[in-house]
């Protein structure tokens, strides 16, 4: 595999809408280069026997099962929440 010329850079840089000085250009013209002969390499690598995983621990999920529960009670959770408005429960402005 070639290093990737300076169009396919521009190119590069075109299709995600990136304006990058000459020096950026230079820097990842070496940089991506590398990356693809890294990649080329690891995809020669003999893998035949390999057995497939998953995972590469024995983790299993934290999580519980989804089941249909029946309700908490609105009453109790409105007199729990600290700030209300009716049957809704207020809670800090995230957007502006």
């Amino acid at each position: 595999m070639n290093d990737l010329t300076k169009d396919e850079i521009l190119k590069i840089s075109e299709l995600s809408y990136l304006d990058l000085t000459e020096e950026e250009i230079n820097k990842l013209q070496k940089e991506l280069s590398d990356i693809i002969r890294y990649f080329t390499l690891l995809n020669n690598i003999d893998t035949k026997n390999t057995e497939v995983t998953g995972h590469t621990t024995q983790a299993k999920s934290v999580m519980r099962d989804d089941e249909a529960r029946t309700p908490l009670n609105i009453e109790k959770v409105i007199n729990n929440a600290p700030q209300t408005d009716g049957k809704f429960i207020k809670v800090p402005r995230v957007l502006e």
